[in-house]
């Protein structure tokens, strides 16, 4: 996968980094060619907030003469081994590559968080590494909204199709997440209707296999709730809205990918 047309990548000696146009200029102005803002984003430290999924903590910036903030995360390795890289990368190819499919997700109408920026900095023959995308405000993840909504089918059927046709489309157009389960969907209750978006695309694809792992990762995220004493809480009625909004969004992802 080549480098979208909507983003510059910079390099110095000990720094890289990847920008979407768009917000460069502001970026800019918060110091983005400096090496001492990069380290300071990278390594953000205590004063940043626990994310609500993920591994990391992450740091909410504010740009200049935008409305939009931007949500930084820490790039981390995870599972078993996770600790003993010690906040370390092997290099910056593993968010590069996240960008690039989260770009092209978005491109295709796919519901997933704006792109804005890769950063990495060398330690020796290893990096460290951030990511931003644009913050999608008043979220929460599914299984936190399951928590909390359990029982009321008023608000549970509308997010249930909400979640089915953005996982539907994001299937349908191409999308294989690596990780699916339901902190990794963001949702967000509306006047008259409810939204999702898939997230933490670390290892995410983008290809045309559109058919070969959904299986295994509706089976993946049923086994996320059901892992979390979530899934006795999903009734037939809600499935069914869930399996038919998923239809929906499947036939338009594959659609929009034969165009």
């Amino acid at each position: 996968m080549t480098m979208p047309s909507s983003f510059r990548s910079g390099r110095s000696k000990n720094a890289w980094w990847m920008v979407n146009h768009e917000f460069e200029t502001a970026l800019e102005a918060l110091g983005l060619n400096q090496q001492e803002t990069l380290e300071r984003w990278i390594d953000y430290g205590q004063e940043a907030t626990r994310a609500s999924t993920g591994r990391g903590r992450t740091q909410l910036l504010e740009l200049p003469g935008r409305e939009e903030n931007l949500i930084l995360r820490r790039t981390l390795h995870g599972g078993v081994l996770g600790p003993l890289w010690r906040g370390y990368l092997g290099s910056f190819k593993r968010i590069q590559r996240e960008l690039e499919v989260t770009s092209s997700l978005q491109n295709a109408g796919a519901a997933v968080p704006c792109p804005a920026l890769g950063i990495a900095i060398a330690s020796g023959p290893l990096w460290r590494a951030s990511m931003a995308t644009v913050y999608i405000p008043a979220t929460v993840t599914a299984l936190d909204f399951l928590s909390e909504a359990q029982g009321d089918a008023k608000r549970m059927h509308p997010m249930a199709s909400a979640v089915g046709e953005a996982l539907g489309y994001f299937h349908g157009c191409g999308g294989r997440h690596a990780d699916l389960h339901a902190g990794n969907i963001l949702v967000r209750e509306e006047e008259e209707q409810a939204r999702a978006w898939i997230i933490d695309l670390d290892k995410a694809e983008f290809d045309g296999s559109r058919g070969a792992r959904r299986p295994a990762e509706l089976k993946r995220l049923a086994h996320s709730l059901e892992k979390r004493n979530r899934l006795a809480s999903v009734d037939r009625e809600i499935r069914s809205c869930f399996r038919n909004a998923y239809e929906t969004g499947l036939e338009a992802g594959l659609d929009q990918t034969s165009r």
